[in-house]
């Protein structure tokens, strides 16, 4: 998840309240990786305390045991679930902001066991982050950076046509770096969580493409730069254009619109009845009441 505070699959509570939990949610991702006999596990490394009453001394905040911070969370789970499942042969790793490192956590302690035993193989085949604040440190050994940069895919939007791979970002993340467009009608990027419902059907697509093995970063860069016409060796940009520099100074661009794109690959959203305003939501994306408990 991306930051302090976050709920549980909720990746922007505001996102869900304007726009329904289809838009703000990890929800459809659970359900698109059931459908496809994915098993899932969600993690929840934003809460490390609990509020407990102590006699005779008021409430106290309780550490919680083996998830006392994100970092302890994420490797708990993974010693104590997904190292002892078997029969999983095939580990795929997403996370959003914040979570992409913890995700290169897991990826760390899974080459530690497998290179302290050669018969733990290492079962991470897939590692697909969105809007990721970072990944590959200066520090990292070699075979870490080398598999990133093999196997790493992060998915951001942005004003780059869909496809474009956003060069500017590979010296922080250490992968390559995908622009998947801005919403309909939008001109400037007003909130990253808008990238989840943009990724769905790239990330996907990226899984299917993993289970292969290989180089599947530039293998999956390339095919999305050809499935929206462009040519894959040209279609990068090296200058975030969702800002501009000016005399030094870097501020928002006023007067861009976003480059025409084909339209993405979620054809179903297109068949359902739009609104007469633009700013209003289908009906079954509107938040009910009964949704609220999710967000407990």
């Amino acid at each position: 998840q991306n930051a302090s505070g976050s709920l549980l699959g909720i990746f922007s509570r505001s996102i869900c309240f304007e726009q329904g939990l289809n838009k703000g949610s990890v929800l459809p991702y659970i359900e698109r990786a059931l459908s496809a006999d994915y098993g899932v596990i969600v993690l929840r490394p934003n809460t490390n305390s609990v509020i407990e009453e102590i006699p005779g001394e008021g409430p106290r905040k309780v550490p919680i045991l083996g998830s006392e911070s994100p970092e302890i969370h994420a490797l708990c789970v993974w010693e104590n679930v997904i190292t002892k499942a078997e029969n999983v042969t095939h580990i795929a790793l997403l996370g959003y902001g914040n979570g992409a490192i913890l995700c290169k956590d897991l990826l760390l302690r899974q080459m530690v066991r497998s290179g302290n035993d050669e018969s733990e193989v290492n079962r991470i085949k897939a590692f697909i982050t969105i809007e990721a604040s970072s990944i590959v440190e200066e520090d990292d050994a070699v075979d870490v950076k080398e598999f990133v940069g093999n196997v790493g895919v992060n998915l951001e939007c942005s004003k780059a046509p869909i496809g474009y791979r956003l060069a500017y970002r590979r010296e922080k993340l250490g992968c390559v770096s995908l622009s998947v467009g801005l919403p309909a009608a939008a001109t400037e990027v007003t909130n990253v969580a808008v990238s989840l419902s943009l990724s769905i059907n790239p990330v996907f697509k990226y899984l299917k493409l993993a289970e292969n093995g290989g180089h599947v970063g530039k293998i999956f860069s390339d095919l999305m730069a050809k499935e929206n016409g462009f040519n894959p060796n040209s279609a990068e940009i090296t200058v975030n254009p969702n800002i501009e520099v000016e005399n030094d100074v870097v501020k928002p661009r006023d007067n861009e619109s976003q480059a025409t794109t084909k339209k993405g690959f979620f054809s179903w959203f297109g068949n359902k009845k739009k609104k007469s305003s633009s700013n209003q939501s289908n009906d079954d994306e509107k938040i009910t009441v009964n949704d609220f408990e999710l967000l407990k």
